[in-house]
């Protein structure tokens, strides 16, 4: 890095925007337009479902712009804010919301809605500057390679978390907010402490001149290292592709259950939970589906083990029918009554739940399915 003059910098940046225009210019040519991205991705209940999350943490920070409403507090008013969206629209909530988004999946929009517009400004303005403040340290005090490349992993990991909280919420992960700051604190701390710059460049002027030093290790100690680090790369290449093939196979799943297939739904689903046992909703559908094969012991299983990772008012409902047909009425009321506790007044799904109650108690109700009306997650997407 301490060797590329600035013209080398501003051919190098210009290179890329050229090369970004024109592989723009190709997309557009190939009649990819902003209407055509807009309707393929819009089409998907994913990103429906991003676009919900974003409009209930929009409404927080508008109903209390200056200071919000406190960190954290986005899951705990999610529910109540979520009804409030859908009767201002006049419509009923789809089934594909009534599960909780614990994170607004845009930690900037959250941001706003937990910390008011202040702590949104206040937010972005830390994250420009430390984005300004690395270039222009390097650009003047052109440190060793070393720092320097420390330096731009700090940026370039801090650009790119923030690029994936559009979508996403990275820094609401406790991995990547540890990682980040500790990355944040090693740059910081070379932007105000200079002493040893001097010394580490002496240092790597030294190790360039004696060249790579491999040949003072012993033949045990590479295939060692090399054995290692082909064991990580293994290692986080599963991390990355069990949670995303999972995430297939439970779309997958859902899909065949909302088809009627649902023995082929039932292995499907069973595939994606043993690539990732933490996946709640593939643990969701798969309890409604053993529930429609009579296998209420095994659905009941599924279904409390979901809530470990999913919170669904669906997953109280069908919980509370395993625990009808199990004969088991006063788990089933526990469960319906949590799942009251979701919406207010007035909204479908609560209507549904108390026709439900009003069964067991004997009642008359105004609908002969309540089932169908609440359906689950899977029956929309």
């Amino acid at each position: 890095l301490s060797r590329l003059s600035r013209s080398t910098w501003i051919a190098l940046a210009l290179g890329g925007t050229v090369g970004l225009a024109a592989m723009g210019g190709l997309a557009y040519s190939a009649g990819v337009t902003p209407d055509m991205l807009k309707q393929k991705v819009m089409s998907t209940w994913t990103i429906k479902q991003r676009f919900v999350a974003w409009e209930v943490a929009a409404k927080m920070a508008t109903d209390k712009p200056l200071v919000g409403h406190g960190i954290g507090t986005y899951k705990i008013k999610y529910f109540s804010y979520l009804a409030a969206l859908y009767q201002q629209k006049g419509e009923p909530i789809p089934t594909y919301m009534h599960h909780r988004y614990v994170q607004a999946h845009n930690d900037f929009v959250q941001l706003a809605g937990e910390m008011g517009f202040v702590g949104l400004v206040a937010g972005i303005t830390v994250l420009v500057l430390f984005w300004i403040a690395i270039p222009r340290y390097i650009w003047r005090r052109r440190p060793p390679p070393t720092e320097g490349l420390l330096l731009m992993a700090a940026l370039l990991g801090t650009f790119g978390m923030s690029v994936f909280a559009v979508s996403g919420f990275p820094f609401h992960i406790a991995a990547s907010s540890a990682a980040w700051t500790t990355i944040a604190a090693m740059a910081g701390a070379h932007l105000w402490a200079e002493r040893r710059r001097t010394v580490l460049a002496a240092q790597e002027a030294t190790a360039a001149a004696a060249g790579p030093q491999w040949g003072g290790l012993p033949l045990e100690a590479r295939w060692a290292l090399t054995g290692a680090i082909s064991v990580f790369a293994v290692a986080m290449m599963a991390v990355i592709y069990f949670p995303f093939r999972a995430d297939e196979l439970t779309k997958d799943g859902m899909e065949r259950y909302k088809n009627g297939q649902v023995v082929d739904a039932g292995k499907v689903l069973q595939q994606a939970i043993q690539l990732d046992p933490e996946r709640g909703d593939a643990r969701l559908v798969m309890g409604i589906v053993l529930a429609m094969l009579n296998k209420f012991p095994e659905a009941e299983q599924q279904l409390v083990r979901s809530q470990s990772s999913y919170d669904d008012v669906t997953l109280h409902y069908y919980l509370g029918r395993v625990y009808e047909a199990m004969a088991k009425p006063d788990e089933a009321r526990r469960e319906y009554h949590r799942a009251l506790s979701y919406f207010p007044e007035g909204t479908e799904v609560r209507n549904v739940v108390q026709e439900r109650l009003a069964v067991m108690d004997g009642k008359p109700t105004g609908s002969a399915a309540p089932a169908a009306a609440s359906g689950s997650p899977a029956a929309s997407k």
